[in-house]
C-alpha cells in the first residue's frame, strides 16, 4: 500500500547511507546507530497499518446495527473507507477472501431501510466485482443480481421511494457483475434484466439514469448476441433506442446509436436480421438521424459518434 509516512522514513533512511561516486570499494557499510534504528522500527511499528485487521473491524461495521440515523452513518462510513481500499484489484479481493465482506456488503441491499446506505453498498459492491472474475462469483453465491434488480426497482424493505442515486449506482453494480462474463449476462436476461432496464430509457426519465442504463445496453448488447436477440423480440425497447439515438443530449444519443448499430449485426443478415428493427423505427426517423449527423460533422470531437451514425445508416438503407 502507498503510504506517505513509509516513504518519508524510507528517503530518510537513504540519506544515512553515503552514496558519492566515489566511495572506497573496500570500505565497510556504515551500520546505522542503534538508537536510529531503533526509532526506525518503533515508528515503523506504529504506522505500518494491519491491513487484515483493519479491513476486518469495516466488515464488523458494515454489518453493525443499524436502527438510529447515527448508526446509518457509521455504517456508510465504513463502506466508503472500504470503497478506498478497493480501488485496488488486490483489496478487492481480500475484502472477500479475507474478510468476507462481499455477503454482508450485498445483504445491506435488501435489508436497510437507509438510502444512503443501500446506495453506498451498491458503489461498493460495483468497485469490488468490477473486472474482477472471483467476486463476480463470490457476488453471484451472494444472489447480488436479483437484490441489485430488486433495487433498481424500488422494492425495499421500507417501502419508500427509492432515490435516482440509488438506482444508478444499482446500474453500475449490474453493469460490472455481468460484464465480460456470457454465463452472467444470460443470467441477468433470464431475471428479466432487460426490461427492467427499459424502464429507464424513456426520454422522461432522469437524464443521469437514462444515460448510464444506455451505457449498459449499449455494453450488454456488443458483448452477448442472446442479449441482441432479446431486444430484437422487444419492439418497445427497439423504439426507445431509436428516439434517444436521435435525442439533443449528446451522451445518451451516442450510446443509443452504438446499441443500434451492434443490433444490426445478426447471424441472419441485414435483411432478415433486423426487421423488427425496421418495424420499430419512428416515422422519418432516417431523415433525423442525418440531420443529426449533419450536426456531428461540424464537431471535430465527434468522429466516433460520427462513424456509429453513418454506420447506422449504412445498414438500414442495406435493409
Amino acid at each position: 500500500m502507498d503510504n506517505p509516512m513509509l516513504n518519508s522514513i524510507l528517503r530518510w533512511s537513504i540519506s544515512q547511507t553515503d552514496t558519492g561516486s566515489e566511495r572506497d570499494p573496500n570500505a565497510r557499510p556504515v551500520e546505522m546507530d542503534p538508537v536510529k534504528r531503533e526509532f526506525l522500527e518503533r515508528v515503523m511499528n506504529q504506522m505500518v497499518e494491519d491491513e487484515g485487521k483493519s479491513m476486518k473491524d469495516l466488515v464488523e461495521a458494515i454489518k453493525g446495527p443499524e436502527q438510529s440515523l447515527e448508526q446509518a452513518s457509521v455504517k456508510v462510513d465504513a463502506l466508503e473507507q472500504a470503497i478506498d481500499r478497493c480501488d485496488k484489484i488486490d483489496y478487492a479481493v481480500g475484502f472477500h477472501s479475507f474478510a468476507n465482506g462481499l455477503f454482508p456488503t450485498i445483504e445491506l441491499l435488501e435489508t436497510s431501510e437507509h438510502g444512503n446506505v443501500r446506495a453506498t453498498a451498491a458503489e461498493l459492491i460495483a468497485l469490488v466485482v468490477k473486472d474482477n472474475p472471483p467476486c463476480q462469483a463470490w457476488a453471484f453465491e451472494g444472489q447480488a443480481l436479483p437484490r441489485l434488480l430488486a433495487l433498481h426497482r424500488g422494492e425495499v424493505r421500507d417501502g419508500g421511494p427509492v432515490g435516482e442515486t440509488e438506482k444508478i449506482r444499482a446500474v453500475a453494480a449490474l453493469s460490472a457483475l455481468i460484464q465480460h462474463t456470457p454465463e452472467a449476462q444470460l443470467a441477468f436476461l433470464q431475471a428479466g434484466g432487460l426490461d427492467d432496464l427499459q424502464r429507464d430509457l424513456a426520454l422522461d426519465a432522469p437524464r443521469r439514469l437514462r444515460a448510464r442504463t444506455l451505457f449498459v445496453t449499449r455494453s450488454l448488447v456488443a458483448e452477448s448476441p442472446e442479449a441482441r436477440r432479446a431486444c430484437l423480440e422487444r419492439a418497445g425497447l427497439l423504439t426507445l433506442l431509436a428516439t434517444n439515438s436521435v435525442a439533443d443530449d449528446a451522451e445518451c444519443a451516442e450510446h443509443a446509436t452504438a446499441s443500434l448499430c451492434a443490433l444490426c449485426e445478426v447471424p441472419a443478415g441485414p435483411k432478415a436480421g433486423i426487421a423488427p428493427l425496421i418495424a420499430a423505427l419512428p416515422p422519418d426517423y432516417l431523415k433525423l438521424l442525418r440531420a443529426r449527423m449533419a450536426k456531428l460533422e461540424a464537431d471535430p470531437d465527434a468522429a466516433e459518434a460520427l462513424a456509429a451514425a453513418c454506420s447506422l445508416v449504412e445498414a438500414l438503407t442495406a435493409a
